[in-house]
């Protein structure tokens, strides 16, 4: 028959080591955090525009080819106010922009004439030649720390997996009020002074 001194052990016992393993934990996450700021800040972000493939695809497929024309402009301008948004405010490290279907070259590092223009035009010239590459996703995107998707901008690593805390990895689009939501200028001006006052903090 266990005591209760012995019980009582192997319960502090077992909690320390819980403790131990969490803090090593945080240790780890806190590591990975500082080294992928670092790495941002001598790399590049490169910004996904959505294109809504699959949507478009049905669409057709029913023949609703005006309702095509009104995504497909839908898509453009929201796009180009992404561009513009990036351009005006974001000055942490260079931006370059590529169209979700090109997502899995991204993954496979062949990122050979994948990017576009301001304009929204492919453009071959345009080459980032960076050993450090982040991925960061506009609109509709999974927020993990909240269980579920929301409207924000999101940065991930190379493989599209979301970074983690303490690394200001996300900008939620709400507010308390929803007709207070910010802007796509807004939200990335915030990612972007999040980001330098995260770097400045690492090497203060």
């Amino acid at each position: 028959m266990v005591s209760g001194k012995t019980h009582y052990l192997g319960l502090f016992v077992g909690m320390l080591l819980m403790l131990m393993f969490v803090a090593n934990s945080c240790r780890q996450t806190r590591a990975r955090s500082e080294m992928s700021i670092k790495h941002l800040s001598t790399g590049c972000i490169l910004v996904r525009l959505h294109t809504a493939e699959l949507q478009l695809k049905l669409l057709r497929e029913a023949d609703n080819f005006k309702a095509v024309s009104q995504l497909e402009e839908n898509l453009r301008e929201r796009n180009i106010e992404i561009v513009k948004a990036f351009r005006m405010e974001f000055k942490f490290c260079p931006v370059y922009f590529f169209f979700s279907n090109n997502s899995n070259r991204i993954r496979q590092n062949k990122v050979d004439s994948i990017f576009v223009n301001d304009n929204l035009e492919n453009d071959p010239r345009i080459k980032p030649v960076f050993d450090h590459m982040f991925i960061v996703d506009v609109g509709d995107v999974a927020f993990q720390a909240f269980g579920g998707t929301m409207k924000g901008i999101l940065v991930m690593d190379n493989q599209f997996k979301a970074l983690e805390r303490p690394f200001p990895y996300y900008v939620r689009r709400s507010k308390p009020f929803p007709v207070l939501s910010k802007g796509f200028s807004e939200m990335v001006e915030e990612l972007n002074f999040r980001l330098v006052k995260y770097y400045l903090r690492q090497n203060s």
